[in-house]
């Protein structure tokens, strides 16, 4: 097995055989394997939900970062989504609340509920190794183990949590498996669910850049023993995501504290601002870091809630995604530089009608024909008949 995990790439299942009728079948010990350890347990929801987000979510911006071509010969990005009107103002004061404020938020987070400690992310090498905190990483508020563990506890789901994942379920497509990242998966030490609460006083450098995972570099595991290690956008691969919602009861631009994302290749850097109820959905192996707010604010602290999702495919070819089909993305450095014949928005969709396939040139049809895995010789009209037949 460790020489298995040393070579990577492809899944190296090791499941118990129950006696089963198809207990020589590949994907049943898979479907065994994924059940017992709840590699694709949903996310728990309300069923009674009527909120709807078609009514009430406004995207503010939709962003392509960390540009390279994969393993596969196509052009990877990077996503980033951040929306308005999912966290309305009660839900925002529900979740303010579990972190122990149910006031403004002018003052240090609770000491009951909040602890001064190192600040630690997972922030993984290249074997697939967390890497310490930084030389010379100040303490700053992280939440106290117990209110931390009692966010994630999945059997008594806390009420607002409950609605924040009811809210992302109806708002990603219905295809999408919306499941959060399971202990199997990075240890029992990993928790899938994050708070920060970064004041002025912390100091510029409290916080260093840091990826939330990479399914690429986990270690291994009953994860990657069902699922192999992959790119975090791969075809019927589960994609790893997280939803950043920010939780102040108020906050003016002049107090800074965005969330910053970088591409590393070219050094730019993408800005989000705070704003009460905000959220930022986003790829998790962007490189981003928490920033302290300026002088201005004070001794307010920038309240955020993190929870890291894993979104499963519904089939081999079916690649998760979470863009906002009416904004057109804005490409930030290496991103920029996408391949002419791959500049395909709807590469990802298997619902482009035949009419608007018929408008694109033969370039943009192959790259959608090999990004479904399928032939890319023949006459345009072959290309288009590919296309609209394999569904």
């Amino acid at each position: 097995m460790e020489s298995l995990d040393a070579l990577g790439g492809a899944s190296a299942l090791v499941a118990p055989w129950r006696g089963s009728a198809d207990e020589d079948s590949y994907a049943g010990a898979l479907r065994d394997h994924v059940e017992r350890f709840e590699l694709r347990k949903r996310v728990a929801v309300d069923a009674t939900s009527t909120w709807d987000p078609k009514e009430v979510v406004s995207p503010v911006a939709h962003v392509e970062i960390d540009g390279a071509v994969d393993d596969d010969g196509e052009f990877d990005v990077s996503r980033l989504v951040v929306l308005d009107g999912l966290v309305d103002e009660p839900l925002r004061r529900d979740l303010l609340g579990l972190l122990g404020d149910s006031g403004d938020g002018r003052c240090d987070p609770d000491p009951s509920v909040w602890t001064k400690d190192l600040y630690t992310e997972l922030v993984l090498d290249a074997d697939g190794n967390e890497v310490p905190p930084p030389p010379g990483a100040k303490a700053c508020w992280g939440l106290d183990g117990d209110h931390l563990l009692a966010l994630c506890d999945e059997d008594t789901v806390p009420r607002p949590i409950l609605e924040l994942q009811t809210r992302l379920t109806k708002y990603l497509d219905p295809s999408i498996t919306l499941c959060r990242v399971p202990p199997a998966c990075l240890g029992d030490d990993i928790l899938p669910i994050a708070a920060n609460a970064p004041q002025h006083r912390d100091g510029s450098d409290a916080f260093d850049w840091h990826i939330d995972g990479d399914p690429a570099q986990h270690p291994p595991s009953p994860w990657t023993d069902a699922f192999g290690f992959h790119g975090n956008r791969r075809r019927g691969k589960p994609r790893f995501i997280s939803c950043l919602v920010y939780l102040p009861a108020v906050w003016e631009p002049a107090w800074g504290a965005p969330t910053r994302y970088v591409d590393p290749p070219s050094g730019d850097i993408f800005e989000v601002s705070p704003r009460p109820g905000r959220v930022a959905i986003y790829d998790q192996d962007i490189t981003h870091s928490v920033t302290c707010p300026n002088a201005a604010a004070g001794d307010r602290p920038r309240y955020s809630l993190v929870v890291k999702f894993a979104l499963h495919p519904d089939g081999p070819r079916h690649a998760p995604d979470f863009r906002p089909r009416d904004m057109p993305p804005t490409r930030v450095g290496s991103a920029a530089r996408r391949p002419p014949e791959d500049h395909v928005e709807d590469r990802a969709s298997d619902e482009t009608p035949a009419e608007d396939l018929a408008n694109r040139t033969v370039p943009q049809l192959k790259a959608l024909l090999r990004a479904r895995g399928l032939r890319v010789g023949g006459r345009k009209a072959e290309l288009i008949d590919r296309l609209v037949n394999v569904r």
